[in-house]
């Protein structure tokens, strides 16, 4: 018989109790919101951010999923958390939480319910190098490219020398553009509600995103030239990751320059106004950004 399982307790060998108390370990805080939602903060969040322990369906929320198992994981490396253990070990986090106080701030926007960020997942995740077949990624930016006589505006993508660091540079208009195509709606569980409405708006939620984009393997920075508003997105391979949240299908037919998603509204900024930051707002039904 194994040496370590003689030497375990029963609270080792329930995998329940066990995450329960390397949650407690993990110094993690438990509370309500100001709408009395169980939340937890954890103790190594920089930000300190309160994530709540469901989603708006009642299931278990992907931040908290991934948080837990990955808790589990680091301990157990060769053991799996089902799903009905960890549920089980949420709604005990829960009642601790109902247990520990009501904090006066709201719980952050999930990002597993950010239309932006998974959005730019999905296409970041979608993009392939030279050489080998278009990716959906690829296909939409060459449908963009199209629109333009004007080879500064043209997006460009490498691939450095070592193989795994791919960097993209767009304008952000071109970006807004394709992650507003159905193509990657259809790729993406968020509400496209929470799509930006306005450009200016779209590219400094870009840059609030920056640290959750870092935390999968995406740089995602905002900068601004002559030309209008510019993103540049480096897609890390080796350590780039999805977030769980994101849906990748296989690439489907070829997209023509309508398939983006009101992309017969391109018509070089009829229908839109200027805002700040030399960028455009629509009305608040969301559409494509003039290219």
């Amino acid at each position: 018989m194994n040496a370590s399982i003689i030497n375990t307790t029963p609270e080792d060998l329930d995998p329940v109790n066990f995450l329960l108390g390397k949650v407690n370990e993990d110094r993690t805080d438990k509370c309500l919101d100001s709408e009395d939602q169980p939340c937890i903060r954890l103790a190594k969040d920089p930000n300190r951010q309160l994530y709540r322990l469901y989603d708006r369906d009642g299931k278990v929320s992907l931040r908290a999923r991934s948080y837990l198992r990955n808790l589990y994981r680091y301990h157990r490396p060769t053991l799996h958390l089902s799903d009905k253990d960890l549920a089980l070990a949420v709604d005990y986090i829960a009642e601790d939480a109902y247990q520990g106080g009501r904090e006066r701030t709201a719980a952050v926007v999930k990002k597993d319910g950010d239309y932006n960020f998974e959005a730019v997942c999905v296409f970041a995740n979608s993009l392939t190098r030279s050489g080998a077949a278009p990716g959906l990624g690829n296909r939409l930016l060459d449908a963009v490219a199209r629109l333009t006589t004007d080879d500064r505006l043209r997006h460009t993508l490498t691939v450095e020398s070592d193989g795994a660091t791919l960097t993209l540079k767009l304008r952000t208009a071109d970006l807004w553009a394709v992650v507003n195509s159905s193509d990657i709606e259809a790729q993406v569980r968020a509400d496209k509600g929470t799509l930006c409405k306005a450009l200016n708006y779209f590219s400094r939620r870009l840059d609030d995103l920056g640290y959750q984009f870092r935390k999968v393997g995406l740089e995602v920075t905002v900068t601004h030239r002559d030309t209008g508003s510019w993103t540049t997105l480096v897609r890390r391979d080796d350590v780039f990751c999805p977030d769980p949240t994101v849906l990748v299908r296989p690439d489907g037919p070829v997209p023509s320059a309508s398939a983006l998603s009101s992309g017969d509204n391109m018509n070089g900024g009829k229908g839109l106004q200027a805002t700040d930051d030399n960028c455009i707002a629509t009305d608040p039904v969301v559409s494509t950004p003039a290219v």
